[in-house]
């Protein structure tokens, strides 16, 4: 019984962590055509974009060429203090794969897209709130796709310190009336309204959570 339990427990972390993943590579696409097509319209950052862009179908082929995939989890599991670890990788990896079947990854994106573009739409209303600043819609789109995929490839918890440096720097750069100043208030607020409120419903949603099922464990049969 005891196996059983810990073999579904297992079966579960995997395919949640596959869920999870599955996610930011939908987040990333999004972004990326978010931020290619800003990087067409006004050309700025276009080398931070087509390296994170060469980053992304990277990890793409990776997904969708299930032998390359499967031959780099055995090349990192090689050694025999990980080797344990290969079941696992490869069931997350499997789980990974069907989430990102076209049709699937598609509709994820496009929904990522929308979600994104909302933020982006966020972040240009609290430049403007500023006196004298503004910048241009399709601008503010760029410069917050671009930089929040750097920060995700920098695999820094919610990309901290490398999204807030790149934002503040693009934005004395391309919005007006924006000094360094402003960039960085401009930065803290709008990261103050996506990420960290997000993690603040997150961290509230996981205390609700955590209660009704220590409630629902002691609950009598």
């Amino acid at each position: 019984m005891a196996e059983a339990n810990e073999a579904m427990s297992s079966g579960r972390n995997s395919a949640s962590a596959s869920v999870v993943i599955a996610e930011r590579v939908s987040d990333l696409i999004a972004l990326l055509c978010l931020a290619v097509i800003g990087v067409a319209i006004y050309g700025v950052a276009v080398e931070v974009v087509v390296a994170c862009a060469a980053v992304i179908a990277i990890g793409l082929l990776i997904i969708l060429w299930r032998g390359l995939g499967v031959w780099l989890i055995e090349l990192v599991t090689t050694p025999r203090r990980l080797t344990g670890l290969r079941p696992k990788l490869l069931e997350v990896y499997d789980g990974l794969a069907a989430l990102s079947r076209p049709r699937v990854l598609a509709w994820s994106t496009l929904l990522s897209v929308a979600a994104w573009t909302c933020e982006g739409l966020g972040f240009a209303v609290i430049v403007g709130g500023f006196p004298g600043a503004s910048v241009d819609v399709g601008m503010a789109l760029l410069i917050y796709a671009a930089t929040t995929i750097a920060g995700a490839l920098s695999f820094l918890p919610g990309g901290l310190g490398v999204t807030e440096g790149a934002m503040t720097l693009l934005l004395v750069g391309n919005a007006i009336g924006v000094d360094r100043g402003t960039a960085t208030a401009a930065t803290i607020l709008t990261r103050l309204a996506t990420l960290w409120f997000a993690v603040l419903l997150g961290a509230v949603a996981l205390v609700v959570a955590r209660r009704r099922a220590a409630a629902t464990a002691a609950a009598p049969a």
